[in-house]
């Protein structure tokens, strides 16, 4: 047997293969809107990569659905009513003037609240009713949409009422010239209504 070769020279090393790219930052979401329609209504998500994303459509409550369950918002009591679990809406805002609770108030700005009116156009874009008896100055609730009980209501049944004069609510629409029907929602009965205010129309 012949002597053994002397070792070949070593190979070139391999090359590395290249890292795969990292993974994007998941868009996040920059704005939320509610898009209404006649009587359901959904959201769009706006995301930061400038995509969108509508939910699907939600109907809103009848009022002659059954509605048995109620609950006081914010763990406080208010002197005039409650408002049902399943359609509460409420703003906090600053009156700028004196407001009882059951009264119907506008925003006159984005962070106070006044009487509702019928007399200008202005002053009678209702946004809710007082949940309590309130001074100039002073934080009052507003119910903007939902169902609000209060004992002192014997309006008939699905009767559909409007603001008053005096800032109230009554089953009668303003009926002279100048003056701005606004319907505010309808009766569930003795003792509670439905809050849906509309637009106001101008009696010409």
């Amino acid at each position: 047997m012949g002597l053994k070769g002397s070792p070949g020279i070593s190979g070139v090393p391999g090359i590395n293969g290249l890292n795969g790219k990292d993974g994007q930052d998941a868009p996040f979401v920059t704005n939320i809107e509610i898009e209404e329609k006649e009587d359901s209504f959904y959201l769009v998500f706006y995301f930061s990569d400038g995509t969108s994303l509508e939910t699907n459509e939600i109907s809103i409550p009848s009022i002659k659905e059954s509605i048995n369950n109620y609950f006081v918002s914010g763990g406080g009591s208010y002197p005039s009513g409650v408002v049902d679990k399943a359609t509460k809406l409420v703003l906090e805002k600053i009156a700028s003037e004196d407001i009882d609770a059951g009264e119907l108030v506008r925003l006159d700005s984005s962070t106070t609240a006044s009487l509702a009116t019928i007399d200008t156009y202005g002053n009678s874009k209702v946004v809710g009713i007082a949940l309590d008896t309130i001074t100039t100055g002073n934080v009052i609730r507003i119910l903007v949409s939902g169902i609000h009980e209060d004992a002192g209501y014997s309006f008939p049944v699905n009767e559909p009422l409007y603001l008053q004069s005096d800032s109230s609510i009554g089953v009668n629409a303003p009926t002279a010239p100048g003056q701005f029907v606004v319907r505010v929602g309808e009766s569930l009965g003795t003792g509670a209504i439905y809050l849906r205010v509309e637009e106001s129309m101008e009696i010409v």
